[in-house]
């Protein structure tokens, strides 16, 4: 027995490492499972653009209930996934707000809301009547808590009585309340554009993007809806606000002058709604002009 003891002794610390280790090994283990099952199942935390509408070529989707992947996923890191009902209510209750141009809302729901995106909401009733959410799915966003949100959405113009069907996607994230909210500034910030870009080429992505692309043609074909075509297509590409580089023109309404074509870039000024302007360039949505002798920006929709 004393033998036992002074055995037990001189390897008892042998035994408490050990213990440690295999201690170490299970939380490591469940601590896995546990990001594993995270990810799998996003809750909270999404990140939205302001609103951008897609298309592109992919793949045949299902909307199913839970976080069910979607199309075949096999080989992709970042999975597409039927999102969340918290995240679903969210898309739903942004485009709603849009629909019914309810700014109180809209600002609870979108973080750094520009001036030019609520001008912009503020003239949509003037073009689309409803937009109808179908489905949402997710990818996880650069970081933790972060989502690319892709939105299903039947776009019901004035005057028109069939639905076009379009694919767009928000940014959203967790504020630090843990409340989703959608990032309106996600546009001007280059990292998280990039990162969404780069999702593009994923073939789920490309997948649901060529299924409502072919929906959407397949109404676009039918000749009872050859003036929906064209009208539709002639909001997408920005008919009716194309000015020539030199040409003046003046604003729409109240703007604000920036001196870089972003909505988070130093405001220089705001111009009175009716004031006239001298286009000399343009960047993407933006007009660009001359203001004392500085180059500034305004958004291109509120020139005429």
């Amino acid at each position: 027995m004393d033998d036992f003891r002074e055995w037990l002794s001189d390897n008892l610390r042998y035994f408490m490492l050990g213990g440690i280790i295999l201690i170490v090994v299970l939380i490591l283990i469940f601590s896995i499972r546990g990001c594993r099952n995270r990810r799998q199942n996003p809750t909270t935390g999404e990140e939205v653009s302001m609103i951008s509408t897609q298309t592109g070529t992919g793949i045949n989707t299902q909307a199913s209930s839970g976080t069910q992947s979607t199309g075949n996923t096999v080989g992709i890191a970042n999975p597409l996934v039927q999102a969340s009902t918290a995240v679903t209510d969210l898309v739903t209750r942004f485009y709603k707000a849009i629909d019914d141009a309810d700014f109180t809302t809209l600002r609870s729901l979108v973080s750094d809301l520009s001036a030019e995106e609520e001008q912009r909401i503020s003239s949509n009733p003037e073009s689309v009547q409803s937009r109808t959410v179908k489905n949402v799915y997710t990818k996880n966003g650069p970081s933790a808590g972060t989502y690319v949100t892709y939105a299903e959405v039947d776009v019901k113009y004035q005057n028109y009585n069939a639905v076009v069907p379009m694919l767009s996607y928000v940014y959203i994230y967790t504020d630090a309340s843990g409340s989703l909210k959608i990032d309106g500034a996600a546009s001007s910030k280059s990292d998280i554009q990039s990162f969404i870009n780069s999702l593009k080429t994923d073939e789920d992505i490309r997948g649901l993007a060529t299924t409502i692309e072919a929906a959407r043609n397949a109404i676009f074909e039918d000749p009872a809806n050859a003036d929906l075509k064209s009208f539709a297509q002639g909001l997408s590409s920005g008919s009716g606000n194309t000015v020539a580089v030199g040409e003046q023109k003046r604003v729409t309404d109240d703007v604000n002058v920036r001196a870089q074509p972003s909505s988070n870039a130093q405001i220089l000024t705001v111009l009175d709604s009716g004031s006239a302007i001298t286009k000399t360039g343009e960047s993407g949505e933006w007009t660009q002009i001359d203001y004392n002798g500085q180059v500034g920006y305004v958004y291109s929709q509120y020139v005429q």
